[in-house]
């Protein structure tokens, strides 16, 4: 018989399998979370607890010793495919499908308090690169007034300490790719990305300057303002439990596609990297979200942010 006709006869059984899988599952969600479920409910120790519980790969006793490796690598497939689709329910039980990215944030990750401050206060190192950087964000946030530090940490502590509500920094240049030095301090001071764009330096290379504040709010933008790319960009350590691998696959199967990612030395400990991994945002965020918390929940977000192209 031929393959095609073949496969035609075990479509519907198929299909049967897989409808008695959605049912499975969405027992399995009943039994991690009630019905009705707040966002706040997500980061519940006890939640994640149910949800790891029940979702760890079970390799059945009888496989031979020689299919052990290929059968150990399908069930811990399937295993990820289920826990991404109970992290999809478990978001729409929440409210979370189809929600704004603002909303998202300010229910699913850590917010630090907003500042009162009304005036957008910008602090920066000066030289001519940043005062270009400053001129893209000032066509991006309405009513942006500069300000100037002597060094780069009096540039984080002005935000730090509620003395300037934003700041500039350069994340990343042609010539040395990521500058962790800049990185230390972007996690030292517990800051933000909100928007970052390139500018372009009289050698013809390339600086990407990042605009930041403490929280991960967004600020209101000018009708203008037409991103070229959005990003979610996190830090992370895997573990044996959630390899750096499966996280990929995570984001690829919410359709959040890999920009970059960065082993950061200085977080170098104990044997294991703690890397950052930079997705272009866009997909099913929710559903990806829900994942992190409650499979890797000591991941720091950096931010949620629009790139804009250079001029």
């Amino acid at each position: 018989m031929p393959i095609t006709a073949r496969k035609s006869e075990l479509a519907p059984a198929l299909a049967r399998l897989r409808e008695k899988q959605a049912a499975l599952l969405y027992d399995l969600a009943n039994e991690i979370a009630p019905a009705e479920l707040s966002g706040a409910d997500l980061s519940d120790a006890a939640l994640r607890r149910r949800f790891l519980a029940l979702t760890a790969p079970v390799l059945p006793d009888d496989v031979a010793e020689v299919n052990r490796a290929r059968v150990t690598a399908d069930i811990a497939s399937l295993a990820l495919s289920d826990r991404l689709t109970l992290c999809r329910i478990l978001a729409e039980r929440a409210g979370l499908a189809g929600c704004g990215e603002d909303e998202l944030l300010s229910v699913l990750l850590p917010q630090e308090p907003q500042e009162e401050m009304s005036e957008n206060r910008v602090v920066y190192l000066r030289s001519s690169y940043s005062d270009e950087a400053f001129l893209r964000f000032s066509r991006v946030i309405p009513e942006l007034r500069a300000d100037y530090a002597s060094s780069f940490s009096a540039v984080c502590e002005s935000v730090y300490d509620g003395r300037a509500r934003l700041c500039i920094l350069p994340l990343e240049n042609d010539t040395d790719g990521s500058l962790s030095g800049f990185r230390a301090l972007i996690a030292r001071y517990g800051l933000k990305i909100l928007h970052s764009c390139d500018v372009r330096t009289a050698e013809g290379q390339s600086t990407r300057f990042a605009l930041l504040r403490r929280s991960l709010s967004p600020l209101p933008t000018l009708p203008s303002a037409h991103p070229i790319g959005r990003f979610f960009r996190f830090s992370l350590r895997p573990c044996e439990q959630a390899s750096l691998a499966d996280l990929l696959t995570a984001a690829e199967r919410c359709s959040l596609p890999l920009y970059k990612i960065d082993a950061i030395p200085i977080s170098y400990t104990e044997g294991d990297f703690t890397f950052d991994v930079t997705l272009c945002a866009g997909g099913d965020l929710p559903t990806f979200l829900v994942y992190l918390l409650l499979h890797l929940p000591d991941f720091e977000p950096f931010g949620l942010y629009a790139h804009h192209a250079e001029r």
